[in-house]
């Protein structure tokens, strides 16, 4: 029996190769290195190199290699670390490989691999150019057209939610919609998930950079789910819903990246322990007060104004009721 040969990037590159591409941002080139291939989505993680020169022709001549690290807003102190499509474009080219300098998979996603952007933003920054950076090669869309996109089905003839279609077909075809129309230019990071009213069983797929949090008695923690591609920046892909469950008094809070991401300015991440506090501290608030009361704390924990959204969603689980009006637990131990 044939078995199948898992799929490869056109043109070869593996984890700890070295990427190098004339960058206009910077109007010289620079460097990126390979830290991960993932075949399911054919995407790979690229990690920018703080380096910018004339055009190498081995690793040798990029001297000593150092990630590149942001040091502006909400992402102070993360790296340069991100998923794009696994086509390496054809201008760029491989000059070399060395040890992987971050061994953990990208979190973030984008289309188009950007090079020399980062950089480029960075060093106005050092320089002491705080100014909002306008990228004249930019393409603007607006929310409201993101939704237009969105409000017909993939197929004319299906529509995933209506027809009883589960998080992962309805992941997938918006997906395939926004793809098609913007060719991988636009995309949406998305929290979607499902609720059995029964059991408390949950499915979530997380597509992209929003982060769930669930408060249960007096214990507040986050939930972590392997990260998928944000919809729309691939054209074929397979999203896989994962479980957990949930109990009757449960409340779930989801931030986005500009909530918990946001720095003090001491450095410290809201998420590190501001976030749980905040949660912690709108306790007796119904869920609809929830959202306000964390950007509140927020706006206290933050070092400088907002340069990203920042959304919060409550959601309090009741269960459903039981004839004898009692509310239902769950059939299944929760995690």
């Amino acid at each position: 029996m044939a078995t199948l040969k898992e799929p490869t990037p056109p043109r070869p590159i593996a984890p700890g190769d070295v990427v190098a591409a004339f960058s206009e941002y910077l109007g010289e080139w620079t460097a990126a290195q390979i830290t991960n291939l993932d075949p399911d989505h054919q995407l790979a993680g690229v990690l920018h190199l703080d380096w910018s020169g004339p055009e190498p022709v081995s690793v040798a001549e990029l001297g000593e290699v150092v990630p590149l690290s942001r040091t502006r807003g909400f992402c102070t102190g993360q790296l340069a670390h991100c998923h794009y499509e696994w086509v390496l474009p054809r201008s760029y080219k491989v000059i070399g490989t060395l040890p992987l300098l971050h061994d953990q998979p990208a979190q973030s996603y984008a289309f188009g691999w950007g090079m020399g952007l980062d950089l480029a933003i960075e060093r106005r920054r050092r320089q002491g150019d705080e100014s909002k950076w306008s990228d004249p090669w930019a393409k603007s869309i607006t929310g409201t057209e993101l939704n237009e996109s969105l409000a017909g089905p993939a197929d004319p003839d299906v529509e995933t939610r209506r027809a009883g279609r589960g998080i992962a077909d309805q992941a997938a075809a918006a997906a395939k919609v926004l793809h098609a129309e913007h060719g991988g230019d636009v995309h949406i990071a998305t929290l979607m998930l499902s609720f059995d009213l029964a059991t408390g069983r949950a499915g979530v797929i997380e597509a992209g950079s929003p982060q769930v949090w669930r408060q249960r008695g007096k214990n507040v923690e986050r939930l972590f789910f392997a990260a998928q591609p944000p919809l729309g920046i691939i054209d074929e892909g397979t999203y896989a819903p994962q479980e957990f469950h949930v109990l009757p008094g449960d409340r779930l809070v989801i931030v986005s990246d500009g909530v918990y991401a946001a720095h003090s300015p001491g450095g410290e991440a809201y998420e590190e322990r501001g976030l749980a506090r905040a949660i912690t501290a709108a306790t007796l608030l119904p869920a609809a007060d929830v959202p306000g009361a964390v950007l509140r704390e927020l706006t206290r924990h933050r070092d400088a104004v907002a340069d990203d959204d920042a959304l919060v969603l409550c959601l309090d689980w009741r269960g459903r009721s039981s004839p004898s009006g009692r509310l239902t637990p769950p059939a299944m131990e929760p995690i």
